[in-house]
């Protein structure tokens, strides 16, 4: 099975972004001239669906980032 489903499309299309969230995905961020629509560069959406996201083993283990409750998002000087 997959172990990433990623989804991108042009910020502003709501349409699409109703369907991958209603599918589970969960956003992920912007990316700045993420696409290129008819010689055009577009900032893009982006999110993911992941196995654990629907409660399923993946092929591979995850260990997510230990996010820092430090100010500014600083990393931990202890890691």
């Amino acid at each position: 099975g997959a172990d990433r489903l990623e989804w991108r499309a042009e910020v502003g299309n709501l349409a699409s972004r109703a369907v991958v969230l209603r599918a589970g995905f969960r956003l992920e961020g912007d990316q700045r001239s993420g696409l290129l629509n008819k010689g055009v560069r577009r900032d893009a959406w982006t999110a993911a669906l992941l196995p654990s996201d629907l409660g399923l083993a993946g092929t591979h283990p995850y260990v997510p980032e230990r996010r820092s409750p430090r100010p500014g998002g600083a990393p931990d000087p202890g890691r």
